[in-house]
C-alpha cells in the first residue's frame, strides 16, 4: 500500500482510510484544548487528534504546512482513530459507570480496532474517567436494587463483567460495610419464603444466591 488520503467525519466516529497519494501535508491546524488539535490536510479532509496517541510523529512537528510521508502520515490516522474510539467511549460514560471489559467490547462493536480501543481506553483510565473499581462499586448498589445475593454470586457476577478478582474483592468488602451478609441474607431469605420455598428449597436457594453455609445454618436456626 503505497498511496492513501484520510477521511476522518468531525460527526462519524469511525474514519475511513482511502490509499490516494503518497505522503500528506498539513494545511491547516487549530489547538482546540491541551493536547487536542483539528488539522486540515492536502486532500481537503479534517479530523481531530490528540498527540498523546501519536507514536511517530512528535507533537512540536504539528505545524502549518508539515508534510510526512506515508508512515508518517498513518500514524495521524492512527491517533484520529484513537480519538474517536476515545469520544465514543466518553458517550457511554455519559450514561453510567463502564468496565474497561465491557466497553471495549461495546467500542469494537462500533468497528473500532483493538489497538485504538486499547490506547483510548487507556488514556481514559488514566484520566479517571474509567474505572473498573468505581464500576463495581455502581454495579453492587444496581444489583441489590432487584437481588439480594452473597459475596460469591457477587463476585461471580463482577469477575463475568471483566473486573478483576481483587478489584471485585475490594468492591464487595466496601459494599459489605454499607450492607453486611446478614442483612443481604435475611432480605433474601424473605423472598424466597414470598416465593414459597422452605426448608430444603430455601436452603438450596441461599446457597445458589452465594450465601456461605455456615451462615445460612446460623439464620436457619434463627427462624426456628
Amino acid at each position: 500500500m503505497s498511496n492513501f488520503d484520510i477521511e476522518l467525519s468531525e460527526t462519524e466516529y469511525q474514519p475511513s482510510v482511502e490509499l490516494t497519494s503518497t505522503s500528506v501535508t498539513i494545511t491547516d491546524i487549530k489547538q482546540i484544548s491541551g493536547d487536542c488539535y483539528k488539522i486540515t490536510i492536502s486532500s481537503g479532509s479534517a479530523f481531530f487528534i490528540r498527540a498523546v496517541y501519536l507514536q511517530q510523529i512528535r507533537e512540536e512537528e504539528l505545524v502549518l504546512n508539515a508534510t510526512f510521508s506515508e508512515s508518517f502520515a498513518w500514524d495521524l490516522v492512527r491517533a484520529g482513530l484513537c480519538f474517536s474510539a476515545e469520544k465514543k467511549g466518553m458517550e457511554y460514560l455519559a450514561r453510567g459507570e463502564q468496565s474497561r471489559y465491557l466497553l471495549s467490547l461495546k467500542l469494537a462493536k462500533k468497528g473500532f480496532d483493538k489497538e485504538s480501543v486499547s490506547l483510548a481506553l487507556g488514556y481514559l483510565e488514566n484520566k479517571k474517567y474509567l474505572d473498573d473499581g468505581r464500576f463495581a462499586e455502581a454495579w453492587l448498589r444496581n444489583r441489590m436494587i432487584s437481588k439480594y445475593e452473597g459475596p460469591t454470586k457477587l463476585c461471580i457476577g463482577l469477575q463475568s463483567r471483566g473486573i478483576s478478582r481483587d478489584v471485585a474483592s475490594l468492591a464487595i468488602q466496601r459494599f459489605l460495610i454499607e450492607y453486611p451478609e446478614e442483612y443481604l441474607l435475611v432480605k433474601a431469605s424473605e423472598k424466597f419464603l414470598r416465593l414459597g420455598k422452605k426448608e430444603e428449597k430455601l436452603i438450596s436457594a441461599l446457597q445458589k444466591s452465594g450465601f456461605s453455609w455456615q451462615m445460612i445454618k446460623k439464620h436457619i436456626c434463627s427462624m426456628s
